[in-house]
């Protein structure tokens, strides 16, 4: 039987009720509907405890490789006896980010839940290889982690897809507020384990993911398999996957993957070789790029050529495009992919740059300044629970979390960029957490934004809103690399991490050496302002999407969502008209 409490909340969700009723009056057949209303929600809640018991361990492997990883980078350098550790992490981050979009076809064509534990299996065997590998073998633990890339990638797009794809945007919110606080518990104690890991052997950092992507295959079997055969009931009429394999496999478009993988493989490898391993000039750092950006535009056609009454569609009726032109072209999911683009880039200032300032222009120790990032975590927790209250109480909508989100972002880094000018520490400070804010109210409205949009491509929109923010990292430590190292000539004492007093023994020349790191410095974060202050403006063009609890369909939500931000600056423009 209901509570008070309940049916008082059942009331003032009816809005087609107009007279307030009380509990101890309430029609035989009306509190039938109120106890059937309420059940429901707590068959929802009940569903959405299996979902994030069944998605917690995939997301657990990703969190806890990225944090336990890192702690062990130097250890493994020290075994192999290799100045190459940092392919560790790039041979990583290669297949992790371009393989996002592909995995996302591949789940909707062989079934969401046999795709998830595919990843798990890959995990465990790359896994494997990397703890394994013997040291005179540096090649097999590269090789591993490229295994582990791959599967990450999956898992990735794979759980959000899940999470996200619920009957009504409100239970979409509620499954990532319960993710994110996980997440967020899992990568506060990711650095604390893999310390302890690494004290007693570093391939315990990889062999941890064997039993767990083990325990995963049979969670997911277990409370993820109903969950998403439904999900894929209420979206499609019925289950995808459960075809034969042939049929299923027709469906997905080879041809644009195959573009796709080999442009983001250039490009990426482009990105990591010019400026640190290969100059920017050289032949092997332009042919990869100029390939990349190519294969590209290749790309971009070859999807065009498959949309509905072009040429590939007629050739290949049975293939799905990978993203369809009709997302390419429209405004609101390409600035929303930018949105998210410049979330990735204005993570790296306080994430690797700022570290480098602390190091080189307070002279603290480079293990003291990574406890600086104590000041942007905070940030992202106080962005996240500001996103939980706008679309979960007031506004409940995606437009004003997003907005505001790209604007704390540029304010933050452009301020940061004035504080580190002027050596002011406390405002560095400050604008990390503030940049911190920003990227957290991104965190999961931009998911539910390109959900809202389009429904009906669920797979497709969150599988690339997932490669745009590790590709906006890439570019920006990129970017900013590539400014600093032109604008900075170290001797080799100061980059081999010794102190200043050490190098010098003249301070005019010293204090030179400090003006010219600080220059190089604010230039590099200079170079990634205006992609900040871009995001704001592609922001203000965003559709709004409300978080409704009911299930609207696509067309009624798109219909709902005019342009807030074009609406604002045409009331602000006529406002200053009127007072001139």
């Amino acid at each position: 039987m209901a509570t008070l409490r309940e049916m008082n909340e059942f009331e003032a969700e009816r809005s087609d009720n107009t007279n307030t009723v009380t509990g101890s009056s309430l029609p035989h057949l009306h509190r039938q509907e109120l106890d059937h209303n309420i059940e429901r929600r707590h068959k929802a809640k009940y569903r959405r405890l299996r979902l994030v018991t069944g998605v917690l361990i995939p997301y657990a492997l990703v969190t806890l490789d990225t944090t336990i990883t890192a702690t062990a980078l130097s250890y493994i350098a020290a075994d192999f006896k290799t100045s190459e550790i940092s392919w560790v992490i790039s041979a990583f981050n290669l297949t992790s980010a371009s393989l996002i979009p592909i995995w996302g076809q591949v789940a909707d064509a062989v079934g969401r839940h046999n795709a998830l534990a595919a990843t798990l299996a890959i995990m465990a065997v790359g896994s494997a290889l990397c703890t394994s590998a013997p040291t005179s073998a540096f090649g097999m633990l590269i090789f591993g982690r490229s295994i582990q890339g791959i599967a990450v990638a999956g898992i990735n797009v794979i759980c959000r897809v899940i999470v996200n794809d619920a009957a009504t945007l409100d239970d979409s919110a509620k499954n990532n507020i319960f993710v994110t606080i996980v997440t967020g518990v899992l990568y506060a104690c990711g650095p604390v384990i893999g310390g302890q890991m690494t004290e007693k052997s570093w391939r315990w950092c990889f062999a941890i993911h064997i039993p767990l992507s083990l325990l995963g295959i049979a969670a997911v079997r277990l409370f993820v398999r109903p969950f998403v055969t439904d999900q894929l009931r209420r979206r499609h009429g019925s289950p995808l996957g459960t075809s034969n394999l042939r049929s299923a496999l027709s469906a997905i478009d080879l041809g644009g993957q195959t573009l796709f993988l080999s442009a983001m493989t250039l490009l990426a490898l482009a990105l990591t070789w010019g400026g640190s391993s290969y100059p920017w000039k050289s032949a092997r750092v332009l042919s990869t790029l100029v390939g990349g950006v190519s294969l590209t535009f290749v790309f971009i056609l070859w999807e065009y050529m498959l949309a509905p009454g072009h040429l590939l569609s007629r050739k290949l009726p049975r293939q799905q495009p990978m993203v369809p032109w009709s997302l390419m072209k429209d405004r609101n999911f390409t600035f929303l992919l930018y949105v998210n683009f410049a979330s990735g880039a204005a993570m790296i200032p306080p994430l690797y740059f700022v570290n480098i300032y602390f190091s080189l222009m307070e002279n603290i120790a480079p293990s003291k300044a990574g406890t600086n990032l104590l000041y942007y975590i905070p940030g992202l927790g106080v962005g996240v629970y500001m996103a939980i209250t706008m679309t979960q109480c007031w506004p409940r909508q995606t437009f004003s979390p997003l907005l505001l989100g790209s604007i704390l972002e540029a304010t933050g880094a452009t301020v940061l960029t004035w504080a580190i000018s002027r050596r002011r520490t406390g405002v560095i400070f400050g604008m990390m957490g503030l940049t911190g804010a920003g990227t957290g109210l991104h965190f999961f409205p931009v998911l539910l934004h390109g959900v809202g949009f389009f429904p009906s491509r669920v797979t497709s929109v969150i599988s690339m809103i997932a490669f745009v923010l590790p590709t906006g990292s890439m570019v920006a430590i990129t970017l900013m690399g590539t400014v600093f190292n032109s604008n900075i000539n170290l001797p080799s004492g100061m980059i081999a991490g010794k102190s200043q007093s050490n190098v010098y023994n003249n301070t005019e020349e010293q204090h030179s050496v400090q003006e010219n790191t600080e220059r190089a410095i604010s230039l590099a974060f200079m170079s990634i302002v205006p992609i900040l202050w871009l995001s704001a403006v592609a922001a203000m063009f965003l559709g709004n999407i409300p978080i409704n609890k009911k299930e609207d369909s696509e067309m009624e939500r798109v219909a709902s969502s005019p342009f807030p931000g074009y609406h604002l600056l045409m009331a602000a423009w006529q406002r200053s008209k009127d007072s001139t």
